[in-house]
C-alpha cells in the first residue's frame, strides 16, 4: 500500500503544484489569429474532451474552460478588442489543458470506475434512472477533487463503492431496456383482474419474467442470452394481458349470448363458403378478373382492419393522454399527456405508462412501413432553439421505443418542426400549450399483419 501510494503521489506531484496557480500558464495567441477560427477550435476541443468524460473527472477545471469560452464570444459579439478576445481564448485552452491532465490522472487512479461508468452510460442510465447516475456523478467528481487535492487515501476509499454504484445502474438500466415493458404489462394485467379472469397464468408469467431477470443480473454482458429471456418475457406478459383483456369480454356474456355468437360464426363461415364456391365458379369462366377482385378484396381487407386499428387505438388512451386520427392509411397519434422538463428532452418515469400505451398500439399495428415521430413547440424563444429541442424531444422517443424492442431502427424516425406547423394561436397560453406536442404517425403496409408479425 506504501509503494502504490508513493507511485500515485508522484504521478499528482506536477499537477497538484501547478493545480496551485488561481490561473494555469496561459500560451498567449497572436493578435493576427481569426478569433471566430480559435473559438471554433477550442469548442471543438471541448466537446470531444466531454465525450471522454472530462467534465466528470476535472469538472472545474471544464467549467472554467467554458466560462471563458462564452467570455470571449460575449466580447466578440460586442465588438471588444481582438486581443482581449484571443486572450480569453487563450485562457480557456489553458483550463481545459489542465483539465485534460486532471483527467488523465484521474483516469490513471480510478480506471475501473470509468469503465464502469462508461458502461452505465451505454446502457442508457441517464435516461432510465437520471437522479441515480447524476448523484454517482457528483459522487465522483467529489473523488476527483480529492484526487485532485493529493487526498489519496479518500480517493482510495470510494473507489470501490464507485465501481459498484456504476455497475449497478447498468445492470438496472439493461433491465428497465429489456422487459421493462414486460413488468408494466404484468402489473397492468394484475390490476385488470388477471387473477379472477386467467388465475392461472399470472404465476407463470411472473416466473418467466423472475428467470429473466435472475439472467440478465448474472450474464449482462451475454447479448444473445439476454435477448432470448428478454424476448421470452415480453411475450408471456403481452399474452397474458391479451388473455385478461379477452376473458372479461367473454365474461360479460351469458350463456344465451355466447350461444348466438357461436351460431352467427357458423352461419358467416357457410356463407363466407357459399360466397367463396359462387366466386370460384366465376373466376373459371373470367379468370382475367382475378387479379382485379383479388385487389379489391384486399384493398377492402386494408380498410376494414385499419379501421378497426383506428378504433383499438383511440379507445387505449384516455382523453387527457392522447387524441387518435386517420389520415389516409395512416394513424396520428397526438401525445397530449407526453412532458418533458423546461427546456429538455429527457423521458421521465411519469411518461413510462402513455408510452406503454404506445407500444402497444404498435404491436397491435404488426409490421407497420413506416413510424415517424415529430417534434413541435410553441413561438417561445428563438426558432434556432425551438428547431433543436423538438428534434431532441422526437429523438429522445424514437431512442425509447427502438431500446424497448418495439420496432427495428430502420423503420423509425424522429423529426424536428420546431414551431413551424402549430396548431393553435401562439399568442394565448393555451394555443401555445396545444402546439407543444408529439406526434406520432403510423404508416401502415398495404395488408394487414399476420398474427406472427403482430408477436414479432
Amino acid at each position: 500500500m506504501l509503494k502504490r501510494s508513493l507511485m500515485l503521489s508522484s504521478l499528482l506531484a506536477s499537477f497538484v503544484i501547478a493545480g496551485c496557480a488561481t490561473e494555469p500558464p496561459v500560451a498567449e495567441i497572436p493578435n493576427t489569429a481569426d478569433p471566430e477560427q480559435e473559438m471554433a477550435r477550442v469548442d471543438g476541443a471541448i466537446n470531444e474532451a466531454e465525450s471522454r468524460q472530462v467534465d466528470v473527472l476535472s469538472p472545474k477545471n471544464m467549467v472554467l474552460a467554458k466560462e471563458y469560452l462564452q467570455k470571449a464570444r460575449s466580447e466578440r459579439s460586442h465588438n471588444k478588442e481582438q486581443k482581449k478576445v484571443l486572450h480569453d481564448v487563450a485562457v480557456a485552452q489553458a483550463y481545459l489543458e489542465r483539465a485534460n491532465a486532471a483527467a488523465k490522472v484521474a483516469d490513471d487512479v480510478m480506471p475501473k470506475v470509468i469503465k464502469a461508468r462508461q458502461a452505465a452510460l451505454e446502457a442508457g442510465a441517464p435516461k432510465y434512472f437520471p437522479r441515480e447516475f447524476k448523484k454517482a456523478d457528483k459522487d465522483l467528481a467529489d473523488a476527483t477533487r480529492d484526487i485532485e487535492n493529493n487526498h489519496l487515501a479518500l480517493a482510495d476509499k470510494s473507489r470501490g463503492l464507485l465501481e459498484n454504484g456504476y455497475k449497478d445502474l447498468e445492470v438496472k438500466s439493461i433491465l428497465q431496456a429489456k422487459i421493462g415493458n414486460a413488468k408494466m404489462e404484468l402489473k397492468e394485467g394484475e390490476r385488470e383482474g388477471a387473477a379472477r379472469y386467467v388465475p392461472q397464468t399470472p404465476a407463470s408469467t411472473r416466473k418467466t419474467l423472475e428467470s429473466a431477470e435472475e439472467t440478465i443480473r448474472a450474464n449482462p454482458h451475454d447479448t444473445e442470452q439476454v435477448e432470448k429471456v428478454a424476448t421470452e418475457a415480453n411475450a408471456a406478459s403481452a399474452r397474458l394481458l391479451k388473455m385478461v383483456r379477452e376473458a372479461k369480454v367473454q365474461a360479460q356474456k351469458n350463456p344465451e349470448q355466447l350461444a348466438s355468437q357461436w351460431e352467427n360464426q357458423q352461419l358467416e363461415v357457410q356463407q363466407k363458403d357459399a360466397e367463396l364456391e359462387a366466386t370460384q365458379g366465376s373466376l373459371a369462366t373470367v379468370s382475367g378478373n382475378l387479379a382485379t377482385v383479388a385487389s379489391e378484396k384486399e384493398q377492402l381487407e386494408s380498410k376494414v382492419w385499419l379501421e378497426k386499428q383506428y378504433e383499438r387505438a383511440r379507445q387505449e388512451f384516455a382523453r387527457n393522454e392522447a387524441e387518435v386520427y386517420k389520415e389516409g392509411d395512416k394513424l396520428l397519434l397526438r401525445l397530449k399527456g407526453l412532458s418533458f422538463p423546461s427546456a429538455q428532452a429527457v423521458i421521465t418515469p411519469e411518461n413510462y405508462n402513455l408510452l406503454a400505451k404506445v407500444q402497444k398500439v404498435l404491436k397491435d399495428m404488426g409490421n407497420p412501413a413506416t413510424v415517424v415521430i415529430e417534434g413541435h413547440t410553441d413561438s417561445t424563444g428563438s426558432k434556432k432553439i425551438n428547431q433543436t429541442l423538438s428534434a431532441q424531444r422526437a429523438r429522445a422517443v424514437e431512442s425509447y421505443l427502438v431500446a424497448n424492442n418495439v420496432l427495428p431502427e430502420g423503420k423509425i424516425k424522429a423529426v424536428g418542426y420546431g414551431d413551424a406547423k402549430p396548431l393553435a394561436s401562439n399568442k394565448t397560453p393555451s394555443g401555445r400549450a396545444q402546439n407543444r406536442r408529439v406526434d406520432v404517425i403510423i404508416a401502415t403496409d398495404t395488408q394487414p399483419p399476420t398474427e406472427e408479425q403482430k408477436t414479432e
